[in-house]
């Protein structure tokens, strides 16, 4: 038996996208962004840290000066991830409390019912 093509052209059918499309799913607490920066900030810290250590105390080899390298790009790939979080989502220790979320979703949506509504009209 042949296997069954989908027609050239037709739009792939992905459910799952839609089903992660929830206001509750969107929206990210505040603990979590707080979270995602000290990993981040931390990640980055770790790296710079490992970066001066090792390039202070190698041979001075081709794999180490590699590594060496590696660390330091590495550490400026989480900086940079640093200034976009920053620049999209605030400074999370804000004197004003929780950092801002600017995730696309509104607050009214937040607290939308529609995650406590029922999945299916059945008898009641």
């Amino acid at each position: 038996m042949a296997a069954v093509r989908p027609r050239s052209g037709a739009a792939p059918c992905r459910p799952e996208v839609d089903l992660l499309r929830t206001p509750r799913i969107l929206s990210v607490s505040s603990s979590s962004v707080l979270q995602d920066f000290v990993y981040s900030a931390s990640i980055a810290l770790m790296l710079f840290i490992s970066s001066v250590i090792f390039a202070a105390d190698n041979s001075g080899s081709r794999l180490e000066t590699s590594a060496v390298v590696f660390g330091f790009l590495a550490m400026l790939a989480f900086l940079a991830d640093l200034s976009v979080f920053v620049k999209t989502r605030g400074f999370p220790f804000k004197s004003g409390g929780k950092a801002e979320s600017s995730n696309g979703v509104s607050a009214a949506a937040d607290a939308a019912p529609g995650e406590t509504d029922k999945l299916a009209n059945g008898p009641e």
